[in-house]
């Protein structure tokens, strides 16, 4: 019996050493697909912020961009307080109050849903009162320029277009 025990004890050792082997295998790989995964991840994260800037930052920038006689960055925070810019299952930019509720528009018997437009925007924002101080009027643009106006631009002033002709100090010429 000491043979066979012997070589159960040799057969067990030696499956032991087979299975650990195998063990080390699957780790390696455990380890290969995480990085793997770690990877996939990174790569899905970078596609869904470039799918949010691009589907949805930008257009909000471009709607609201003109509005505003300050840079949109300062003025953002404070919409996104009462209003929310969200993108829908068919990927179009939905306008929505901030609790998710539909932003109406128009006048108070004919009002309907805003649309993702500068106009219905514009009017919300109008509608809301909180940015009077800083959107500019309807056909304003957001130059940051004064007005083009010129106090007295049809009076000439007497000999404004002639050079005068001053002596020179000293005698020099």
């Amino acid at each position: 019996m000491a043979e066979t025990e012997k070589d159960d004890v040799q057969g067990l050792l030696s499956k032991r050493d087979e299975l650990l082997r195998e063990v080390r295998t699957l780790k390696d790989r455990v380890t290969e697909l995480e990085g793997e995964r770690d990877a996939a991840t990174g790569r899905a994260e970078k596609a869904e912020t470039e799918v949010q800037r691009v589907r949805l930052d930008e257009p909000v920038a471009e709607i609201l961009g003109d509005m505003f006689a300050v840079k949109l960055k300062y003025v953002l925070p404070d919409i996104q307080e009462h209003f929310a810019f969200t993108l829908a299952d068919d990927g179009k930019v939905q306008f929505t109050a901030k609790d998710g509720a539909p932003v109406k528009v128009g006048d108070a018997g004919k009002e309907r849903e805003a649309g993702f437009n500068p106009d219905d925007v514009r009017a919300a924002l109008e509608a809301h009162g909180g940015f009077d101080d800083v959107l500019l009027s309807r056909g304003k643009s957001g130059g940051g320029k004064p007005p083009a106006t010129r106090a007295g631009a049809g009076v000439a002033l007497p000999g404004a277009g002639k050079a005068r002709k001053v002596a020179p100090e000293f005698g020099l010429r």
